[in-house]
């Protein structure tokens, strides 16, 4: 071997060392995430991103088509529970996603993450209602907005009190005053290396028409079948209903298994 060579070799050696331990030490964190409990079961569980047909009219009642798109959905062979969010789990956890929460007493607040979900998103992630009641379709804007609380936020606002019942302020541009009609478990809906995980569930439906109606969701569905055959099924049946379109979906959402945060947004914004 010539000292070129050698040379070259020894190059070589140096670039891959940084590059193996690069992929250890990513190995090694993905182990630690997908051993972290989570709170929630991601088996079975497919997250859909949908977008509006190009030769869709605006829908006239837009939480009268949610309803209508969801019932289909969980009436078609093999899904088995679904629901829509205006999030994708495990695609946030940035500090400024956190709002504000106080409670209504006013002396007790804190800073949540605020995840706008329709009924069934508690039942698509395997979360129980610990207390209280999930969503329901009749809880649009025709009646007083309502939330369901994380347990930890629960606890930050009433230090243990029930909170069922109580009501809860969300700042912002207004403030809105919530009902607070369920408690569920610390699901660690928001990216897994995020601390603090308190969350404030909002009735997706209860947002304002105009929104609703421009501002495609999410598909979050749960079934035993394979995940190719859930997104043909479930594509068939949105692109029937002539409003929305499957544009992207994956198996799955904890990162670790499937795929990380980051290559998420990134396919959403490519």
């Amino acid at each position: 071997v010539t000292r070129g060579g050698r040379r070259l070799v020894a190059a070589q050696v140096a670039l891959s060392v940084p590059l193996l331990l690069t992929a250890w030490i990513v190995a090694v964190n993905l182990h630690r995430l997908a051993s972290m409990p989570t709170g929630f079961r991601s088996d079975g569980v497919i997250v859909a991103s949908l977008t509006t047909q190009s030769s869709s009219a605006s829908a006239a009642d837009p939480v009268a088509y949610l309803t209508q798109l969801v019932s289909a959905l969980r009436a078609g062979p093999g899904i088995e529970a679904a629901a829509l969010s205006w999030s994708e789990p495990l695609s946030f956890g940035a500090d400024f996603r956190r709002r504000p929460i106080t409670a209504d007493d006013g002396l007790a607040g804190a800073r949540s993450f605020v995840v706008q979900v329709s009924p069934g998103a508690f039942e698509t992630l395997s979360v129980p209602i610990v207390a209280g009641r999930d969503f329901a379709w009749t809880d649009d804007r025709r009646q007083r907005d309502v939330a369901v609380l994380s347990e930890g936020l629960a606890g930050a606002l009433f230090a243990g009190a029930n909170p069922i019942g109580r009501r809860v302020r969300l700042e912002g541009q207004p403030d809105r005053l919530l009902d607070v009609i369920g408690l569920v478990p610390d699901a660690r809906i928001a990216e897994p290396h995020a601390m603090n995980q308190l969350f404030l569930y909002t009735a997706l439906q209860q947002e304002p028409s105009p929104a609703l109606a421009l501002r495609p969701p999410y598909l979050w569905s749960n079934s035993p079948e394979p995940p190719n055959t859930v997104e043909a099924q479930a594509r068939r049946t949105i692109v029937a209903l002539g409003r929305h379109d499957i544009v992207g979906a994956h198996p799955g959402i904890h990162p670790p298994k499937h795929t990380s945060a980051l290559a998420i947004r990134a396919r959403r914004a490519s």
